[in-house]
């Protein structure tokens, strides 16, 4: 009897250790789903108008000065900006600014939600980014979007910010990342400037981001902004070992789909 309790108590003990251990992991929250286009379902564009309206601060400058809006003024961007931007103007068409007031008018609910969840994500990832905060102003029956004008700077990006962008953009689904739209600031902020819905669609392929997509073109896109060389040099190498990946992936599925295609060819 002594010989089986030896034997018992320490294997009860192990099972005892094996549940607890078990109930822990069953307990475990799930990660933050921080993908847009998951995100967003939680939304109704009626829900974020109400939500998200201006202070009443803000409504009554734009009440008041509505008028007097103006173009963005080139010579406040920096200057590899500014070259993007006379070789596409478009990019501004939905751009005006009431400069006195530091506002910039946009339209586009989607931003509300973009801006959110790149803030959420970076913070819960202690995440050195940030997007500016978008708020509804309503007029004549439209929606307009308001945001606070940001002070860019010429500064290139470190490594550490460029790697807090690779992991924004992997966690999120962001993909739209060219220097048009990332901004170092005079603050020393990293900061996100487009946050539509377009702007987490696959770069290349105009699809809503998952995890079968490949991250490279919102990558490759972010090779525009200016940087360190060692950042660059780190950004390049990520680019090159997932497309590796994924060419290594590819090979995985190049002998099944050899076959299946000699098969059709001899049944038809």
């Amino acid at each position: 009897m002594k010989i089986i309790k030896k034997l018992l108590i320490p294997s009860l003990a192990s099972l005892a250790i094996l549940i607890a251990g078990n109930s822990q992991a069953m307990e475990k929250p799930n990660k933050p789903n921080y993908n847009y286009w998951e995100y967003k379902k939680q939304f109704t564009e009626e829900a974020l108008i109400a939500n998200n309206q201006v202070d009443a601060t803000t409504k009554e400058i734009l009440d008041k000065d509505w008028d007097k809006q103006t173009e963005l003024n080139l010579q406040q961007l920096p200057k590899h900006v500014r070259a993007m931007v006379l070789e596409c103007w478009g990019c501004l068409a939905r751009t005006t600014v009431l400069e006195e007031h530091g506002l910039i008018l946009k339209n586009g609910v989607s931003r509300i939600i973009g801006s959110q969840l790149i803030n959420k994500c970076a913070a819960e990832n202690n995440l050195a980014v940030r997007a500016p905060v978008k708020k509804c102003y309503m007029r004549d029956d439209l929606v307009h979007i308001i945001v606070s004008k940001i002070k860019p700077s010429d500064r290139p990006f470190s490594l550490k910010q460029i790697r807090d962008l690779y992991k924004i953009a992997k966690l999120t689904g962001l993909q739209d990342m060219h220097a048009g739209n990332i901004f170092n600031t005079q603050e020393g902020e990293v900061v996100i400037v487009d946050t539509e819905h377009r702007s987490f669609l696959n770069y290349w392929f105009g699809l809503p981001h998952n995890p079968l997509l490949s991250l490279v073109p919102g990558l490759v896109t972010l090779t525009t902004v200016p940087m360190e060389p060692t950042a660059k040099e780190w950004l390049s190498k990520k680019i090159e070992r997932i497309t590796e990946k994924e060419m290594l992936k590819a090979t995985d599925y190049a002998a099944p789909v050899a076959l299946i295609a000699l098969d059709t060819c001899i049944v038809s």
